[in-house]
């Protein structure tokens, strides 16, 4: 690889490099636990052990999503995997659940393409 190579490929690492750190930096969702507690397992699958709760009334962050679960973190600053079924039951900043939102979102998205505004 020449030297055009080199640099050409240092500007493409750098770049991957920024669009992770900007991605990073992005505001995560917060929601709140609204059922009694939310199981945190050690990885995405009812395989892993369960190592902690969330609360009714702790706030956590979702930090991603694999499949059917979502990697968040406790105000207490514990990480975990918690089931879609078990993050239908959490609030949302706005105080509706997050089918909720997702449906609402999904609703308005649809009119929008139908023309209704």
């Amino acid at each position: 690889m020449g030297a055009a190579g080199g640099v050409a490929r240092w500007c493409f690492l750098a770049l991957v490099a920024f669009a992770a750190q900007v991605r990073a930096d992005e505001p995560k969702e917060r929601v709140l636990v609204a059922d009694p507690y939310l199981e945190l397992h050690t990885g995405p699958g009812r395989g892993y052990p369960i190592f902690d709760i969330a609360e009714r009334g702790e706030r956590v962050e979702i930090l991603g999503r694999h499949t059917d679960w979502f990697k968040v973190r406790t105000a207490r600053g514990k990480q975990g995997w918690v089931s879609r079924t078990q993050m239908e039951a959490t609030l949302t900043e706005r105080g509706a659940t997050r089918m909720d939102d997702q449906t609402s979102e999904a609703s308005m998205e649809q009119r929008k393409r139908e023309g209704y505004f």
